[in-house]
């Protein structure tokens, strides 16, 4: 993904991403709580977001790993969204990752990742990804 495809629909999202590490497109969905969701967005904030995307190899495992520790039956596991839920000026950058499971369809799991050495902040359940962070 280059930054120049950074850009957002009505919806705050933008529908059938590829990422290096999974076969099967995601949606990448800016928090519509944040400010940066109404504001243009800078170069270096779609910088960062395209590099998080691109280092799916990277960040991807370390997910897996987490949900795999808990869950006994991984039949179905698959990233379905990145959620981007800091702002333009904030320092570290946080994304949330949401997944599906065959046998929990209706909660998944999420987790918020640090988006430069993509520690897990925060994981649980799919509202997980999505609720914001605040350090």
């Amino acid at each position: 993904m280059d930054s120049s495809d950074i850009v957002f629909d009505e919806n705050y999202c933008i529908y059938d991403v590829i990422i290096d590490a999974q076969k099967s497109p995601i949606t990448l969905e800016i928090s519509d709580a944040l400010k940066a969701a109404d504001e243009l967005l800078q170069d270096n904030y779609k910088n960062r977001i395209a590099s998080f995307v691109n280092s799916s190899r990277e960040w991807l495992p370390i997910a897996t790993r987490e949900i795999l520790n808990e869950v006994k039956n991984p039949s179905g596991l698959e990233l379905t969204t990145i959620y981007v839920l800091f702002e333009q000026d904030q320092e570290m950058s946080v994304y949330g990752l949401l997944f599906n499971l065959d046998f929990d369809r209706e909660h998944g799991r999420g987790m918020m990742l640090n988006g430069e050495d993509f520690k897990i902040l925060k994981y649980g359940d799919s509202s997980v990804a999505f609720e914001g962070w605040r350090a």
